[in-house]
């Protein structure tokens, strides 16, 4: 399982082993990451010329490189913990450290460097550029195996690969090294459960190495040229990266943002309907209310005042009228004569009752007042005259009852 960083998803590895006589061995292989698992894409082995990357590697792939053989020099010494010009001549005594590649691998209690002058590996990273590869990482000798001999099953204390010799202490930790072009593997070498030709391995470490440079400590030169390219795809990967984070962290903004509006609109979609309702219902209420007024008013125009019923009230009355009292009309609600006049229009005089009757004597009305008084409905009972009729020889009256 590899940890996903700011990783490259594909990478080349090309080992490109120098014969004494000029010739070229190269080997290549390409891996990718798929489904947080690290895949051959492509291995390729035994060709003889540069150029024949071509027909195999597609333009434009990040490649590490390993060189060894001719060129490539060798030496271990104690260990040491960093080559500086000063103890360079350790490893080529006379020589100017400055016009070298230095690569300083510590095993246990041993330094092994090896160097290659800069002028020789900048050719390599010239001729991939020109066939449309992009070195990025350059390794020398064996040594970048040291990054997957957990991923190998080799057990023994030797190590023997395509005329690469190795042996090792019981902790696994390096001897010595030689090369032997007539050196071959006495077994299948297989990385975890993947069986590969032996010639596979380098290019296999180099790739494994570029592809998890942010998680292991390569095995490389400070070769300036790889190593400005590997910095510029670096910084391009991670550009790519944040700029992936960013999207996806505005997109789940937005999304959020979508969410909580669309909420927003649906509960103002409510609350406008509910608005809608609440001043449909208002302008029904006004809308009755006037209805009502208008009624009222028209009720009032015609005297009427309220659901009592009034013939009820005209027979209570009638039914304690004394013997010697004649009635001789009555009106509900009689129109209010001074009222009227002032208001000009006519105005009733509402909740009254109004009697005209006739009586010899005004005791007997009297009586009758008293009688209608004792009603519970009654609020006031007044005689408003009585006058004495020669010509039909008896009293008139006119009595008002307030309910």
């Amino acid at each position: 399982m590899l940890k996903q960083l700011y990783r490259f998803n594909t990478a080349g590895g090309v080992a490109i082993h120098t014969q004494m006589d000029g010739s070229l061995a190269i080997d290549s292989c390409i891996l990718s990451v798929k489904q947080q698992q690290l895949n051959f894409d492509k291995k390729i082995t035994g060709l003889k010329h540069i150029n024949d990357l071509n027909k195999h590697l597609p333009g434009k792939l990040m490649v590490a490189v390993n060189l060894s053989g001719k060129g490539v020099l060798t030496k271990q010494i104690e260990k040491t913990e960093e080559i500086t010009a000063v103890n360079f001549n350790k490893v080529l005594p006379n020589a100017n450290a400055g016009d070298f590649y230095i690569q300083n691998v510590i095993s246990g209690s041993y330094s092994f460097v090896s160097v290659i002058r800069k002028a020789e590996a900048d050719k390599w990273f010239t001729q991939l550029m020109e066939i449309g590869l992009q070195p990025v990482m350059l390794s020398l000798g064996p040594f970048a195996v040291l990054n997957v001999m957990d991923e190998l099953n080799v057990y023994s204390e030797q190590l023997v690969f395509n005329g690469h010799i190795i042996k090792r202490n019981e902790q696994g930790e390096w001897l010595n090294y030689s090369y032997d072009l007539s050196a071959k593997a006495g077994f299948k070498i297989k990385i975890q459960a993947e069986a590969i030709a032996e010639d596979i391995l380098l290019p296999y470490a180099a790739a494994f190495q570029l592809i998890l440079n942010e998680q292991i400590v390569p095995v490389n030169t400070p070769a300036k040229l790889y190593n400005d390219a590997l910095a510029g795809k670096q910084a391009d990967l991670k550009l790519k990266m944040n700029g992936m984070l960013v999207l996806g962290v505005v997109f789940i903004l937005l999304l959020a943002n979508f969410i909580f509006f669309s909420w927003l609109a649906s509960s103002n979609n409510k609350l406008n309907t509910q608005v809608s309702k609440t001043l449909q219902n208002t302008t029904d209420v006004k809308i009755n209310s006037d209805q009502i007024r208008e009624k009222e008013s028209i009720l009032q125009g015609l005297g009427w005042d309220d659901h009592t019923n009034k013939s009820s009230l005209i027979d209570q009355v009638a039914a304690i009228l004394p013997h010697d009292v004649l009635w001789t009309g009555v009106a509900i609600n009689p129109v209010d004569v001074t009222g009227s006049q002032q208001a000009k229009s006519i105005v009733f005089s509402n909740h009254t009752i109004k009697i005209n009757g006739l009586a010899d004597k005004v005791l007997s009305v009297n009586e009758w007042i008293a009688r209608i008084k004792i009603k519970t409905w009654v609020q006031r009972v007044q005689l408003e005259n009585y006058t004495f009729n020669n010509e039909i020889n008896t009293g008139t009256f006119t009595l008002t009852i307030t309910y």
